[in-house]
């Protein structure tokens, strides 16, 4: 009998510790999830077509009364139901949500546009990031048509910002895939800062601004060594036209030939 009640009590210890590891499991995957639902709009069908909200505040997909994926179910079940099995490591870095959005892109391009991210930043980082895979000091942004990584990043850049990256973490990202792909055997592995473009050094501000500021202090000091000069001459009963006394009989003779014709 007390065999049997210690089995059972183990049981329930065991099935209690198994019930409080999914509970902590899920609160992470479930907040993840939330946050994922967030950054994507809502999408309708209006007409036969699907069309994505562009109000301000943007509706998003925890708020999305007609939720369509286009095909027929709702993209926030789709969400729900992939970030379930998910595991944990793979939602805790972010690997699961960037999955779900290159999955629905590839389905879909169109898709593309349920990510909800700064366009500024965006911008900034097409514009101010190296592009490596050959297409020479050029930002992504500049890249030819049949370049392979700028538009690969575009579209990424966008789902890092929507699921709370920053422009630092979205570049280490970038740089990360550089070194994965371009990298080759007995290179330097790049940097961010190695990618990093239009960024101004110290010197290429501060030497004009000082250049600026002597010459805005030498006018000051020579105006004022005028404006002193000026108020001796007066103080001393000295004509204060700034002229010397040889100068000052050349210019009365010439006033008075002038009277004489």
């Amino acid at each position: 009998m007390k065999q049997r009640l210690s089995i059972c009590l183990a049981l329930l210890v065991g099935a209690a510790m198994f019930a409080g590891n999914v509970a902590r499991a899920a609160e992470p995957a479930g907040a993840a999830t939330e946050q994922l639902l967030q950054a994507m709009r809502c999408a309708c069908m209006h007409n036969g077509a699907r069309t994505f909200n562009t109000e301000s505040p943007v509706k998003t997909l925890l708020d999305c009364p007609c939720d369509d994926d286009g095909q027929g179910g709702q993209m926030r079940a789709r969400v729900e139901a992939y970030m379930k099995v998910q595991p944990p490591t793979a939602v805790a870095d972010g690997s699961a949500q960037m999955a779900f959005l290159e999955q629905i892109t590839q389905e879909d391009p169109a898709n593309e546009r349920y990510a909800i991210y700064s366009v500024d930043d965006h911008t900034y980082l097409m514009k101010n990031t190296l592009c490596t895979c050959g297409c020479g000091k050029m930002a992504l942004s500049q890249c030819p048509l049949d370049c392979p990584w700028s538009p690969r990043f575009k579209r990424q850049f966008k789902y890092l910002l929507a699921t709370g990256h920053s422009v630092p973490e979205a570049r280490s990202h970038y740089v990360k895939a550089a070194n994965e792909v371009h990298l080759e055997e007995g290179e330097t592995p790049l940097s961010p800062d190695d990618v990093l473009l239009n960024q101004e050094s110290a010197l290429s501000w501060a030497l004009p601004v000082a250049f600026f500021a002597f010459f805005v202090m030498g006018l000051i000091a020579v105006l004022s060594m005028r404006s002193r000069r000026r108020a001796a001459a007066t103080a001393s009963g000295a004509p204060s036209d700034g002229l010397s006394d040889s100068d000052r009989a050349l210019l009365e003779d010439e006033l008075e030939m002038g009277d004489d014709t």
